[in-house]
């Protein structure tokens, strides 16, 4: 019997570009500098950054340097918070009104790779969150999804067996290693999808 449900956010709840290549071009925007090359060092530098194992400023700096640029990375940097923060009108709200509904009958948490931008919170994005009864984000806990470790830290902080959860994010490999951990996870793609699925486990509203 499932007791909760675990969503990923970017991808899911705010709409992006495809896995992956969001960061690398509003890092590329705020750098100054060619997109492939950012991408490509994004490579070196950006598990690093999502973990919170470097300071932020400082892998701007390498990546700057593998693209052939000189900035002022505190500018720079400003620039990155400004355009990389999630806005209001990207929020997925019809999906936030459905977990609303689930949050009736199961635990709702968040397990999101993320990076310290130190952006602050703005009152609609702390709204959001505290909709969620756990929330781990990768820079936070020092792992990010498809390692083992980031779920398990999710299933000790919830107290929870892989067979009590449903995991749901938009990105394949993660789907795939929370399914060989024995979770029930999906492939999230549209809301109606989401629906059928999660009611073909016997999730419904």
């Amino acid at each position: 019997m499932y007791k909760h449900i675990i969503f990923d956010f970017g991808g899911v709840f705010l709409y992006v570009d495809s896995p992956g290549m969001k960061t690398p071009r509003t890092l590329a925007m705020a750098l100054g500098a060619d997109e492939s090359l950012v991408a490509e060092a994004w490579k070196s530098h950006g598990n690093s950054l999502a973990t919170g194992k470097v300071h932020i400023k400082k892998a701007m700096k390498l990546i700057a340097e593998r693209a052939g640029v000189t900035v002022d990375i505190d500018k720079a940097h400003r620039r990155w918070a400004k355009n990389y923060s999630a806005k209001k009108s990207q929020i997925n709200w019809k999906l936030v009104s459905y977990m609303k509904l689930l949050k009736k009958q199961y635990s709702i948490h968040m397990l999101s790779d993320t990076i310290d931008l130190s952006e602050g919170r703005r009152k609609w994005k702390d709204d959001l969150f505290r909709n969620f009864d756990v929330v781990l984000l990768s820079h936070e806990q020092g792992v990010r999804k498809p390692s083992k470790e980031a779920f398990l830290n999710m299933l000790k902080k919830i107290s929870a067996k892989p067979s009590e959860c449903v995991f749901i994010d938009d990105y394949q490999p993660n789907v795939d290693a929370a399914n060989k951990l024995g979770i029930t996870a999906l492939k999230y793609t549209t809301l109606e999808r989401l629906i059928k699925d999660l009611a073909k486990h016997g999730v419904v509203v």
